[in-house]
């Protein structure tokens, strides 16, 4: 699960990767300009790059702000190959809504427990699709609903008052999912790298590679407050009630989100 620092940028943008499978990126919904070969599935725009080699993309962004995402674009690959692109402003340009503390990314994905290409082969080879994952991560963890979630969790220390932006994408396949945290509005500022008028909501809705940008108030009594992703299921036939959770901890002046 690739959930590192994420790639941040104002104009122009360099980035290399060196893996060990053989793909190439794709930054997803970027209008980049005069490039279109620097974006899309491996052996149609570029060659992929080859295990242990690196690749440096250059090209230039403009008229978008905000948060975005970038997965390996080859076979199933980006169902744990992926990251966080951050469009800044341009220097001395301001946010156009308050400026937040901090500014943290939560990827929300999937997890199975078999090897992803296996999965998709066996798609193919019965005609039926993929098998759902096992479950859904936050930050690349599952939770404490799964025992095989991390003890040493992420976490984000927040003074008592203070804003913080959360960067929210849905990294999953092909899942929209629900994202909350126990107790607290979200003030929703930014959509797909698109600034819009801001309101406040208890639940946000992502759709597959969709993201988006909120402002959370540490304004709570010190406690334990859950962050929570669940899945929309429709089908009553086929129900996938898997839940995934992180949990925001207050004590004392500080607001620890721990993932």
């Amino acid at each position: 699960m690739d959930t590192a620092r994420p790639i941040q940028a104002r104009g122009d943008m360099e980035f290399a990767r060196d893996g060990t499978e053989k793909l190439t990126p794709t930054y997803i919904k970027t209008l980049p300009i005069r490039t279109p070969w620097a974006d899309g599935p491996v052996y149609v725009t570029q060659c992929p790059i080859q295990p242990g080699a690196t690749y440096t993309y250059r090209f230039t962004i403009e008229d978008q702000e905000g948060t975005l995402r970038w997965h390996a674009h080859s076979k199933w690959l980006r169902a744990t190959v992926y990251g966080t692109l951050v469009i800044l402003p341009k220097l001395r340009s301001p946010y156009p809504f308050p400026k937040p503390r901090h500014e943290v990314p939560i990827i929300l994905g999937e997890w199975w427990d078999r090897d992803i290409i296996s999965v998709i082969r066996q798609a193919l080879f019965t005609g039926a699709a993929p098998n759902v994952s096992d479950a859904y991560t936050i930050n690349g963890q599952p939770g404490d609903l799964y025992r095989c979630s991390s003890k040493g969790t992420f976490k984000v220390s927040v003074n008592s008052g203070d804003t913080i932006l959360l960067r929210v994408i849905n990294a999953a396949f092909n899942q929209q999912l629900f994202f909350t945290i126990a107790n607290h509005q979200l003030t929703v500022v930014e959509a797909d790298a698109i600034y819009h008028k801001p309101f406040a909501t208890r639940v946000i809705m992502l759709g597959p590679g969709q993201t988006t940008d909120v402002l959370l108030t540490a304004n709570q009594q010190p406690t334990r407050y859950y962050m929570t992703v669940r899945a929309y299921a429709s089908a009553r036939s086929a129900p996938f009630d898997n839940t995934t959770m992180s949990y925001a901890k207050i004590v004392g002046n500080h607001v620890n989100f721990i993932l």
